[in-house]
C-alpha cells in the first residue's frame, strides 16, 4: 500500500518493503512515497526504461517511438533554420540595395555631385544660366554665337547649313 495507514492516516507505510525498483534499482523511502535510485542505463520512476542501444532499435518498453518523433523534431529544426537564413539573406539584400540607391540618388550610378557638374559642363538637364549686371558702369556683354556646322541629304541632294551672326547661306553641292 502506498502513503499512510491508520484511524487518523498517522502511520506511514513502507513502500520499499515490496521491492518496486527494478534491474537492481535501490529503493530510498520518503514520507508517503518512496524513490527509485537506478542503477546502470536505466531510468524512469521504478528504473524500468533502459537508455543503452535497445531502446533506440525499438526492442525498449517505448518502442523506439521517442527516437522518431526526435528526428522528426530535428528535421523540422533544420529545414526552419535553412528558412531562416534564406529569409535573412533576402532582407539584407534589399536593405543593402535600398541603402546604395540612397547614397546614389535614385536618377542614376553618379552621385549627385558628378551628376551636377556633368549637367553644367555639357548643358544636358540645365536651363542656360542667367547673366546679370553686377553694376551699370561694366559695358553690357556681347553675345557670340559660334557658328553650327550640319549636312543634311535631302533627296540625293547635300545641303550645307551654315548659320551665324552675319546671316544664314545655303549651298548646293552636288
Amino acid at each position: 500500500m502506498d502513503g499512510f495507514e491508520g484511524s487518523h492516516c498517522q502511520t506511514d507505510v513502507d513502500e520499499c518493503q515490496s521491492n518496486p525498483c527494478k534491474n537492481n534499482g535501490l529503493c530510498v523511502e520518503q514520507v508517503g512515497t518512496y524513490r527509485c535510485l537506478c542503477k546502470g542505463s536505466y531510468t524512469g520512476t521504478n528504473c524500468e526504461i533502459s537508455n543503452d542501444s535497445n531502446a533506440s532499435s525499438g526492442s525498449g518498453p517505448l518502442d523506439g517511438s521517442a527516437v522518431k518523433v526526435d528526428d522528426w523534431l530535428i528535421a523540422v529544426m533544420v529545414l526552419a533554420a535553412v528558412i531562416l537564413i534564406i529569409v535573412g539573406v533576402l532582407v539584407s539584400c534589399m536593405l543593402y540595395n535600398r541603402r546604395k540607391a540612397g547614397a546614389l540618388g535614385k536618377a542614376g550610378n553618379a552621385p549627385f555631385k558628378e551628376r551636377a557638374n556633368w549637367q553644367m559642363r555639357t548643358g544636358h538637364g540645365t536651363r542656360p544660366p542667367t547673366v546679370l549686371r553686377a553694376s551699370p558702369a561694366l559695358p553690357e556683354p556681347v553675345s557670340v554665337r559660334q557658328p553650327v556646322y550640319a549636312e543634311y541629304t535631302l533627296e540625293g541632294e547635300l545641303f550645307e547649313l551654315q548659320s551665324s551672326t552675319s546671316g544664314i547661306s545655303n549651298n548646293y553641292s552636288s
